[in-house]
C-alpha cells in the first residue's frame, strides 16, 4: 500500500505549468498596478514593520485603482524578496474576517 507522502511527486506537472502561465498572464496584464502596489507594500513594511493586503486595499481605494483581474492582488507578494511572518483576520468587512498574510521585505 502506498502512503500519501510516497504518492506525491515534487516534479513539475502540466498543471503547474498552466498555473504558472496564468499567474504570469495576470501579472503582465496588471504590471503597472502590481509594480505600484509593490512599492507601496515595501514602504509600509519598512515604516510599520510588516504589511498586509488590507493596507494595500486602502491605498487602492484612495487612489481609485483596481486590477483587471482579482488574482493580481496575489502577484504583489509573489516575487522573491517577501517573507510571510504570520496571519491575521482581514479588517475589511467584505472579506468576512478571512485570514490574510502579514509580509515583511526580506
Amino acid at each position: 500500500m502506498m502512503r500519501f507522502n510516497q504518492s506525491m511527486s515534487h516534479s513539475y506537472t502540466p498543471g503547474d505549468m498552466l498555473k504558472d502561465e496564468g499567474v504570469e498572464a495576470v501579472k503582465r496584464a496588471n504590471a503597472e498596478f502590481v509594480d505600484f502596489m509593490r512599492g507601496e507594500a515595501s514602504r509600509i513594511s519598512n515604516e510599520k514593520g510588516w504589511v498586509c493586503s488590507d493596507d494595500l486595499r486602502v491605498i487602492a481605494d484612495r487612489e481609485g485603482l483596481s486590477p483587471s483581474h482579482p488574482n493580481a492582488w496575489g502577484s504583489i507578494f509573489s516575487r522573491n524578496g517577501w517573507k510571510c511572518i504570520g496571519y491575521m483576520k482581514s479588517m475589511i468587512p467584505s472579506n468576512h474576517s478571512r485570514l490574510i498574510a502579514k509580509w515583511i521585505v526580506k
